[in-house]
């Protein structure tokens, strides 16, 4: 794989021409005031030694090294073929019902934010897969296509909304029909359809299209969303959606159609209610599928060789420079200060390649810390990312690595440590609010909850949308409006051995834990969460409602919907 680094750089060759051309006409019209001016005889006494052959073999030595110095800046790379990577991975399309039923609370915050939160947890659990999206009410639209770029599909949840879907109703068949096209059009060994949806209503095709997609080898999977019990359907101001006889419209969730749509497809049915989480039983179920092999080099890493060019350009040079055009005492001056300027570069190559070893040797450390660490050997992890800070202090990926190894050994005030020397203004937002997400977890580690808080809010300035991020600084502050929000931490170790008993019944119940966040192209950071009670899920998710309504505000966007088909229902 080739390139250049800097492709701009190559318009440079446009400056060129015109310098050339001006060269040229200056050429000639000192030729022509000599011969005006000057007898050739005389010319020739006042310049001796002059040879108009070595002035323009001069003159094109030195534009051939102009040509070779736009080369050498523009930096041509060479891909390096990394380590092959060898797997196997499922094409799976989510379909996701976004008819007005979905906007009902018998969830919270509501079922259509509860899906498009269970979709982020879902694909942070998948690993070599293709992933698409199809979101559908009464008609079907193509989200986003198959993709293993999982971070594009997260970047669309936020402006999914029922209200900019003018065709209302639950068309499952279709939304089912064109899943069962677009994987048609791939060749991976197995293939998976999941339906996310509150069964409100749907149409006969659905079965047909299930059962045409079991044909061809896709397995379907039914996700219920919502109460059995059922809730209104809010349309603003307070008020629920309304019949033509004026009734409330009451939706409900509706089981058994949604386990027979499973049943058909030859699948499973799961129940996305108020408690529990489902991604790692479908995750599971998925990972029985055989998964289409695939080989893949990795070309992230490319070595330049602008220095050939450079080299070339100094040689050129060189060569004009011996060439004589005046007298030897000046030619051995100049040649003197160029021998000088060709060290001086010798020495600063030598110099770039020393530092270029040490940037290997580095990643080489940071690849087996990562390899131990996802081993769980997170002692022998912060061994190696200790040696390659050694030789690069301000190597980001392994301070990054050694403060989750760290963390992980539940060291976590020695962990903000290096968490800190992450915060880099010239990074990415995303790459920043993750690490003052951990900065947050290593903070509510410790105990210390205002600090976790502000840096949880510092993450969520970055990145507005991470649904993790705001579970944990709802949690955050939930515990320290429990411990009276104004203690400081002295008083609050003088307390922990009264309440040692209390502290060790929250701990069991999974209360007080917060959710981790991985980077990519770094260990994940894993942490032993257990399941919440009832009321307190309740509590936290309503907290997080209005987080996320302010956020879904500022995000919304339109995008071109469909054709609108006619439905008996417009929920």
């Amino acid at each position: 794989m080739q390139r250049f680094q800097y492709p701009y750089l190559l318009h440079l060759f446009w400056l060129l021409l015109p310098l050339m051309a001006l060269v040229f006409w200056y050429v000639r019209w000192q030729k022509k005031v000599e011969s005006q001016t000057f007898a050739a005889t005389i010319f020739n006494h006042i310049i001796p030694y002059r040879s108009t052959t070595q002035e323009r073999i001069k003159l094109g030595l030195f534009f051939l090294s102009l040509v070779l110095l736009v080369f050498a800046i523009s930096n041509p790379q060479i891909g390096v073929k990394g380590e092959k990577i060898k797997g196997q991975g499922l094409d799976i399309m989510l379909l996701l019902d976004v008819s007005n039923s979905m906007l009902a609370e018998d969830i919270q915050p509501n079922r259509i934010s509860r899906s498009k939160y269970f979709i982020a947890k879902f694909l942070d659990q998948l690993k070599h897969d293709r992933v698409g999206l199809i979101l559908f009410a009464g008609s079907s639209y193509l989200q986003v296509p198959l993709t293993i770029d999982f971070t594009s599909i997260k970047m669309s949840l936020p402006i999914v909304d029922p209200n900019n879907f003018p065709s209302q109703g639950t068309n499952i068949g279709e939304a089912v029909m064109m899943a069962g096209k677009t994987l048609g059009l791939t060749d991976s060994k197995s293939k998976a359809i999941v339906i996310i949806t509150d069964g409100e209503d749907h149409d006969q095709e659905a079965n047909a299209a299930i059962e045409e997609a079991k044909k061809n080898g896709i397995k379907v999977f039914a996700i219920g969303v919502g109460e059995e019990k059922g809730a209104p359907i809010p349309v603003g101001n307070g008020e629920y959606k309304k019949d033509e006889d004026g009734n409330t419209v009451m939706t409900s969730f509706n089981r058994g159609v949604l386990e027979n749509l499973a049943s058909i497809g030859s699948g499973s049915f799961y129940h996305l209610g108020q408690q529990g989480s489902i991604e790692e039983d479908i995750v599971s179920e998925l990972n029985k599928l055989e998964g289409k092999d695939f080989e893949e080099f990795d070309y992230s890493n490319f070595n330049s060789y602008f220095y050939w060019f450079a080299l070339v350009v100094l040689l050129l040079l060189f060569i004009e420079f011996i060439i004589p055009s005046m007298d030897f005492k000046q030619f051995m001056k100049n040649t003197i200060c160029f021998g000088f300027f060709t060290l001086l570069t010798i020495s600063s190559f030598a110099q770039n390649k020393e530092v270029e070893s040490q940037k290997k040797a580095a990643k080489t450390l940071v690849r087996k810390g990562n390899s131990n660490y996802q081993n769980n050997n997170f002692q022998k992890a912060e061994l190696h990312y200790r040696k390659a800070l050694a030789i690069q202090p301000k190597n980001r990926t392994a301070n990054y690595n050694l403060g989750n190894s760290l963390y992980n050994q539940q060291k976590f005030q020695e962990s903000l440590e290096f968490y800190e020397k992450c915060i880099n203004k010239n990074d990415d937002k995303l790459s920043r609010a993750r690490v003052y997400h951990n900065i947050g977890n290593a903070y509510f580690k410790s105990n210390q909850l205002s600090d976790a808080i502000q840096a949880y809010e510092n993450a969520l300035k970055l990145n507005p949308t991470d649904m993790d991020t705001k579970y944990n600084l709802a949690l955050a502050k939930k515990q320290q409006k429990n411990k009276g929000g104004g203690k400081n931490n002295q008083q609050q170790k003088q307390d922990k051995k009264d309440n040692q008993d209390k502290k060790d019944k929250k701990d069991e119940s999974g209360n007080g834990q917060p959710q981790e966040k991985s980077s990519e192209g770094n260990p994940e950071q894993k942490m032993d969460n257990k399941a919440m009670n009832k009321e307190q899920a309740q509590r936290l998710l309503e907290a997080l409602k209005n987080q996320e309504q302010n956020t879904q505000n500022k995000m919304e966007a339109k995008k071109p919907k469909p054709e609108s088909k006619k439905s008996g229902k417009d929920w």
